[in-house]
């Protein structure tokens, strides 16, 4: 069973592979490898032409939604307005003239007239004080005389019906305007006494 080899016949030089022939094991390392790298170059570029076969979606699906946002955000703060507004109305007195019933410590209230208080000339009198007072409800100064019908009752206590109540020859008006008393002689405050009187009760 000896085997006989070959004669040897020198040949040629012998030729130098320009390439050096891998292992079989060392190829399948080298495509995995590449196919590692190609992996998220390809996943990316699959994601970019989906967005760019799907941009008009994308582009009307985020309007959309922006749009409705905005509807929803708009009916949103038209509802809050409404129930502020309604809330608001129910807090305000509904019948802001007319006089309500005083509460008397028991817890019951006293009888009121559901009469509306009414001054129909704006001065500060309401009209019942008018009648009783025989001024004219319709008129701010019933006598004429510069001041209002309420500040001749209520602040000066001159006549509202007499032009010249101290009857010193000038209106009630004028004297008011000069710091005169119309009711009477002298100042209505005389600066200097009231300093006077004040440093004395010291």
């Amino acid at each position: 069973m000896d085997q006989q080899l070959p004669p040897f016949a020198p040949e040629s030089e012998p030729k130098v592979p320009t390439s050096s022939p891998q292992p079989p094991q060392m190829e399948k390392a080298e495509d995995t490898a590449n196919s590692e790298q190609s992996a998220p170059v390809s996943s990316i570029s699959r994601f970019v032409f989906w967005l760019q076969q799907y941009r008009r979606l994308l582009i009307i699906l985020v309007g959309g939604m922006l749009i409705l946002g905005a509807i929803a955000g708009l009916i949103f703060m038209k509802s809050k307005s409404d129930t502020d507004e309604s809330s608001l109305q129910n807090a305000l007195p509904q019948n802001l003239n007319q006089v309500r019933p005083i509460e008397s410590p028991s817890g019951q209230s006293t009888p009121s007239s559901s009469v509306p208080v009414a001054d129909s000339d704006g001065d500060g009198l309401i009209d019942a004080e008018e009648i009783s007072l025989k001024t004219d409800a319709k008129k701010v100064d019933s006598d004429g005389d510069g001041l209002t019908d309420r500040q001749e009752v209520q602040i000066y206590q001159t006549n509202p019906l007499n032009v010249d109540t101290d009857e010193d020859g000038f209106t009630d008006g004028e004297e008011v305007r000069n710091f005169y008393n119309p009711n009477g002689s002298g100042k209505l405050l005389d600066v200097i006494d009231a300093i006077e009187q004040y440093n004395n009760e010291k």
